[in-house]
């Protein structure tokens, strides 16, 4: 599946060389991509795709509007993966790896992403960022903005089978994997299966058991990146384990999430660092938005910015998210909070 840098950037020259004027095709299949390195997230294969929804955008780091849509993408990411949500970034520009990981990095970007890539006749469009979403069976079902992917994403998710149960196929629980498609649902899902392991009938046991398995094993690695991020991103830590406790709730791993936030809570340093990253998350939203927006840096948005970070200074002034904001607000032009 990975090509070499040298081949796919040679390659990828050629081929929008020759983009303008062509329509798009829609009917390439996700047998057709081919992956450059891997520089940051999760590795993907194609034989992991096969029943999953796949989501490859092109983009780099001197695009504005590319830049704008990740934290968008890895919302997606996070929300959806649970449900078949592959969400790939192919980095096209051929900058140093360094300065794209560092770029992802300030992003919080936690999806895959790759340097370069390739798809079979698929790589006649004109401009980025640009999004292909293939259904499960491998078929395309999207392509254009970003903007207009997500419909496209939660559509083909309706009719893929769920992530949670791996592929595989229930028989004496045949309900079960409509029940899972929503992350909302896992808890009372877990109950239901949990009183199903005891069955007199080894098949529905087994079966029930796996369920159980799956689903914990998914709470579990939410309440392990909540743990994680605490030591680095509280606001991201304090969002992940409230969406634990919410997914989980009446279980022992939303239980232990909801724990978490009563001790982070407790912790004042803790809480500073949340509140601070609260508030830069809605400036960073605030730029994203802006970058997309056909005004750009309007006024209104320049005085929101600035009310935004006035409030970080007056309440958190020594944070790490002071120091961020001023960088963001510097980037943006805005000095003062013109009249909205």
């Amino acid at each position: 599946m990975n090509l070499t840098k040298v081949a796919v950037a040679s390659a990828v020259a050629l081929v929008f060389a020759s983009a303008a004027g062509r329509a798009e095709n829609m009917a390439i299949v996700t047998s057709d991509v081919a992956l450059g390195p891997l520089v940051s997230g999760p590795a993907v294969g194609l034989e992991a795709l096969p029943g999953r929804v796949v989501l490859l955008e092109f983009w780099n780091i001197h695009c504005e509007p590319c830049m704008a849509s990740l934290p968008k993408l890895e919302a997606m990411h996070r929300e959806l993966s649970p449900q078949g949500l592959v969400v790939v970034g192919a980095h096209m520009n051929g900058d140093p790896v360094v300065d794209v990981l560092r770029a992802v990095g300030d992003l919080k970007i936690t999806f895959t992403i790759v340097d370069q890539a390739m798809v079979r006749d698929g790589m006649d469009f004109g401009g980025i960022p640009h999004c292909i979403v293939f259904d499960h069976v491998g078929k395309c079902v999207y392509r254009g903005s970003p903007e207009g992917a997500q419909d496209a994403v939660k559509a083909a998710l309706g009719a893929c089978p769920s992530a949670i149960l791996a592929g595989r196929s229930l028989t004496k629980l045949a309900a079960f994997p409509a029940m899972i498609r929503r992350e909302a649902d896992f808890g009372a899902v877990l109950k239901r299966a949990r009183a199903q392991v005891g069955s007199k009938d080894p098949d529905t046991a087994d079966e029930a058991r796996f369920i159980v398995d799956r689903l914990e094993g998914r709470g579990r690695e939410l309440l392990d990146q909540a743990r994680q991020f605490a030591e680095t991103d509280p606001y991201e830590a304090t969002v992940t384990a409230q969406r634990c406790a919410a997914a989980f709730k009446g279980c022992d791993i939303g239980g232990e999430a909801g724990k978490l936030l009563l001790q982070w809570k407790k912790d004042r340093a803790f809480q500073v660092a949340y509140l601070s990253g609260e508030q830069l998350a809605k400036l960073e939203e605030l730029k994203a938005a802006a970058a997309m927006a056909p005004g750009g840096v309007t006024p209104e948005v320049k005085f929101q910015a600035a009310q935004i970070v006035r409030l970080i200074e007056k309440n958190w002034p020594d944070s790490e998210a002071a120091t961020k904001a001023a960088a963001i607000v510097a980037e943006m032009n805005v000095v003062a909070a013109p009249k909205p």
